[in-house]
């Protein structure tokens, strides 16, 4: 409309395999040269010929527009080629940057905190004083709601206030997944990686450092009552408010505690486009051209906080035009009409489609790791590395180039900070 041209993910689609292609092709140039070389070499020979006969094996089809760089012998023909290509394709990005817009002039990186919570002032309120209230009786504090409602959001900014870190003696959380097992929680309730002792020599343990102190134990997204009852039976009641806070997303596991249950519900139009602002903007606030877009595109998520928060993430690091926004709600309209009904993994999907395409198998390979589970950072980079899905770029080397790619995940709200390192870096993370 009104003339201009769309862009379709189509075509970012065909120019992503047109780049990979030609990246590809460079690679083979490349190798074959030093290969070449290799061969050139007297005491070399028997190894440079098995790499050739391994390199002709991957010669790719004839309907690859790059197969006469893929295959055969090396020339300066071939390295023309792949110049050409790359030229090419250069052009082509060019043209899609004027199209939609520099990013460097929309962009402004949102600075926003750990732990976003809009929306859930007063049961903040109500929850800090349950747990700091009189009554002395161990109590059981449960917080409901479906998946990515924000419940472990009102449990953790609860558990890291200053006046919860003050109170209690001791903190510690657990986080259960579906297939939980009893050993590994209570070595998370004892902070300890791992031991030779048995559960119950581990439950004991546990007793004794909570015995006659005052103790606060978050247990994040507790899914069965057996879970609880492997565990509650090492938390002594010592009559001195001792507070225990269960997250869950099935009302009848909540109902077992007989106690005040903190029912999560959707946010209202107001809380919703506060919280795709903060996700969004930080602390700078929607341009007004966005707005109208923006509240059409926040209204499409239902008032479901994760949702709210992928996408605001998302539209915080595009670009920032009204046309382009206007795909997104294109886009998100589609996805949420095709009969999903997980409305939260819809909107994940096409977060992960509008990825930058080194992003793409970084985020895919979260998928390795069980829900809940606490990811070390290092460990990840060292994968991630060793996969291949890091390029050097220099100065930088692969270790920082990987935390960068980090970061911007956790920046798209795709990938969630857990615990940070002493010089300020995240040390775990976690998925969804």
């Amino acid at each position: 409309s009104h003339g201009v041209t769309i862009i379709t993910s189509k075509q970012f689609e065909i120019l992503e395999s047109q780049i990979a292609a030609a990246a590809y092709a460079a690679e083979d140039v490349i190798e074959s040269h030093v290969i070449d070389r290799i061969h050139a070499m007297e005491d070399a020979r028997r190894y440079s010929a098995r790499l050739l006969r391994y390199l002709k094996k991957a010669v790719t089809t004839e309907s690859d527009p790059l197969h006469q760089i893929h295959g055969g012998s090396v020339s300066s023909v071939d390295l023309q080629t792949v110049i050409e290509e790359i030229d090419s394709i250069k052009n082509t990005v060019m043209g899609f940057k004027d199209e939609i817009g520099s990013k460097d002039d929309h962009f402004t990186q949102p600075k926003c905190s750990m732990n976003t919570m809009v929306g859930f002032d007063e049961q903040l309120l109500r929850l800090l004083d349950k747990l700091t209230g009189q009554q002395s009786n161990r109590q059981v504090i449960p917080i409901v709601g479906m998946g990515g409602i924000g419940k472990t959001t009102l449990a953790k900014n609860t558990y890291e206030h200053s006046l919860i870190m003050h109170h209690f003696d001791i903190r510690t959380w657990v986080t259960i997944s579906p297939k939980y097992n009893v050993k590994e929680l209570l070595l998370q309730l004892l902070s300890e990686k791992n031991s030779q002792i048995d559960e119950q020599l581990l439950g004991q343990k546990l007793h004794k450092m909570l015995w006659g102190r005052r103790y606060l134990i978050v247990i994040d997204d507790i899914w069965s009552i057996e879970a609880w009852e492997e565990v509650s039976r090492f938390f002594p009641d010592n009559n001195n408010g001792s507070r225990i806070v269960v997250t869950a997303r099935i009302s009848n596991v909540a109902t077992h505690f007989n106690s005040t249950c903190f029912e999560l519900t959707f946010l209202d139009e107001d809380k919703s486009w506060k919280l795709f602002c903060e996700k969004a903007f930080g602390q700078v606030g929607c341009p007004s051209e966005l707005e109208d877009i923006g509240k059409e595109i926040v209204k499409k998520c239902k008032g479901l906080p994760l949702s709210i928060s992928v996408i605001g993430g998302l539209l915080g690091r595009s670009n920032r035009t009204h046309k382009y926004w206007k795909n997104i709600a294109k886009d998100l309209t589609s996805i949420l009409n095709s009969g999903e009904d997980e409305n939260c993994l819809s909107i994940v999907s096409l977060s992960y489609t509008y990825l930058p395409v080194y992003l793409k198998p970084c985020f895919l390979y979260m998928g390795i790791f069980p829900e809940d589970h606490k990811i070390r950072v290092s460990r990840l980079i060292k994968l991630w590395v060793a996969e291949g899905f890091i390029k050097l770029n220099k100065p930088q080397s692969l270790k920082d180039i990987a935390r960068g790619y980090l970061n911007d995940l956790v920046d798209r709200n795709l990938i969630l900070k857990h615990k940070l390192g002493s010089n300020g870096r995240i040390k775990f993370c976690k998925i969804f």
